[in-house]
């Protein structure tokens, strides 16, 4: 998972390795170890849409 979301975030142009970090520290804070939260974190701060469930 970690993997598909870097290749997702390059696809849309990148973002600031300092978000990634403040991502991780919400989800720790939150205590919601799962990507896919870190994701949601991340995807609502660029205001990406989400990709629908599989």
């Amino acid at each position: 998972q970690l993997r598909d979301l870097g290749t997702e975030l390059s696809r849309r142009g990148g973002v600031p390795l300092d978000y990634i970090r403040q991502a991780f520290g919400e989800a720790a804070g939150a205590t919601t170890f799962h990507i896919s939260y870190v994701r949601a974190v991340l995807f609502d701060w660029l205001r990406y849409p989400r990709r629908s469930a599989r």
